[in-house]
């Protein structure tokens, strides 16, 4: 029962066993059935139950329906949104028109705000109201049709609740993996953090005073650069970066190469990934992304994703047999790079008179003592 997810008769043959099972299917899983499921087991021993590929394969984007349907109660925050973003579009309709409106898209380096505008024309009004009050009386919060099996949900709370297990992605998009957390934290201590010349060991103590010194120098670049930054980026990196002084500290996890070959142990090579989100660097490095990216667009050796690549390829006619197409790979790549000679480079690039003609919207100063921070 635990492993497939029923109980079989044993009186009755495989065939007769698997028709009853087909026979209790419901119609919506037997209509609806996914048939590209990725999942990987890494356990050792395929400790998970066989039935964990049908839940996991679905991906870490399936949403398991609710137990009720929206009511009008679960509604009440994104009306209020609704009524708030109509009253803002027909309060700044007429700010400009369309040979005044920007050129290039907005900041995201602002904080939301909670003002809000005055109510819209009688007209709109009127609309607005009917269409809110149209859709809240539609909002039943009746029972959902569910989209996992009964066997599948017991098996996800069962998952929710473990702590033997861990679910990590696999590289490339390659689906979900599933392996025992000891296992996970291993590899991620073989493979990369325990490696000295690459990482370094930090006590508790020294890596607060690190987050503390983070945090002060980014105020006071704050406080040197102010005439050069606009309201909406002081204010945004003033707030996040207070904001996140309280959990100042990234977060490092890996994800499977399972494209790779494995090495001698049987043990797959793992992809380290840092995210800063929430970090105290996190707002300033989101201002620094938006001052490159204009300037990381426009080389020669920019194309937008896989895609493009393949677009450009496409368009290219080689005639003869004197070229070659080759790939390589970077073997911890970030890690071996010299920072200092980077700084150097990047010092010399932005303060050239030719970037700076090309690329008018930052200083260089300020920008180099950002990337650093």
């Amino acid at each position: 029962m635990e492993a497939y997810g029923f109980d079989p008769d044993p009186s009755f043959t495989a065939r007769h066993n698997a028709m009853i099972q087909l026979g209790n299917l419901p119609l919506w899983s037997y209509r609806s059935k996914a048939t590209n499921l990725a999942f990987h087991d890494l356990t050792k021993d395929r400790s998970l139950p066989p039935t964990t590929s049908c839940l996991l394969g679905l991906g870490s984007k399936f949403i398991p329906t609710p137990l009720k349907t929206t009511s009008k109660k679960d509604m009440e925050q994104n009306i209020s949104r609704f009524y708030r973003d109509i009253c803002l579009a027909a309060h700044f309709a007429h700010s400009w028109s369309d040979e005044d409106k920007p050129q290039k898209l907005p900041s995201k380096l602002r904080v939301a705000s909670n003002w809000q505008p005055p109510a819209p024309n009688q007209e709109l009004y009127s609309r607005t109201m009917s269409f809110m009050r149209a859709v809240e009386n539609a909002l039943r919060g009746r029972t959902a049709m569910p989209n996992l099996l009964p066997q599948q949900q017991a098996l996800l709370s069962s998952f929710q609740t473990s702590t033997e297990y861990v679910f990590p992605h696999a590289d490339k998009g390659l689906g979900l993996c599933g392996i025992l957390y000891e296992s996970y934290c291993q590899d991620a201590l073989r493979n990369h953090l325990l490696v000295e010349k690459d990482y370094r060991r930090l006590s508790k103590e020294e890596a607060w005073s690190l987050a503390n010194a983070a945090h002060k120098s980014i105020m006071d670049w704050l406080h040197s650069y102010r005439r050069l930054l606009s309201d909406d980026a002081y204010s945004y990196i003033y707030k996040k970066t207070n904001d996140n002084l309280e959990s100042p500290f990234g977060f490092f996890y890996t994800m499977y190469k399972l494209h790779k070959q494995k090495d001698k142990d049987g043990n797959y090579p793992t992809r380290p990934v840092c995210s800063d989100c929430a970090s105290i660097t996190h707002a300033l490095g989101k201002w620094v992304d938006e001052q490159l990216q204009p300037i990381f667009r426009s080389q020669r050796t920019y194309f937008k994703n896989s895609y493009e690549l393949k677009l450009l390829l496409s368009k290219m006619r080689l005639t003869g047999r004197r070229y070659s197409f080759f790939k390589y790979d970077a073997v911890a790549m970030y890690v071996n790079i010299n920072t200092d000679a980077c700084l150097d480079e990047l010092s010399k690039y932005l303060r050239d008179a030719n970037t700076r003609a090309k690329f008018p919207h930052y200083d260089p100063d300020m920008l180099l003592e950002a990337i650093e921070l």
